[in-house]
């Protein structure tokens, strides 16, 4: 399940040590599993603006959203 499941570096300080911000009503037997795994979350409760970031940053406390991610609407 996690081979495809990547994180981006901190894009501040390039650090690897993140936590992924977890909106809205996770699956948590695969949020378990991915902690078991080493990755790290921070969870933001059930209401979604559309604002949220995507990742935080434990080295430099840098928030940011993720580069891949795309918020045109069509």
């Amino acid at each position: 399940m996690s081979d495809s499941y990547t994180v981006p570096p901190c894009p501040n300080c390039g650090s690897k040590d993140i936590s992924e911000y977890v909106n809205g009503l996770p699956d948590m037997i695969a949020i378990s599993e991915l902690e078991a795994q080493g990755y790290s979350f921070i969870f933001n409760g059930y209401l979604i603006s559309g604002d949220e970031l995507d990742y935080h940053c434990n080295q430099c406390k840098t928030d940011y959203l993720d580069p891949t991610r795309s918020d045109e609407k069509e």
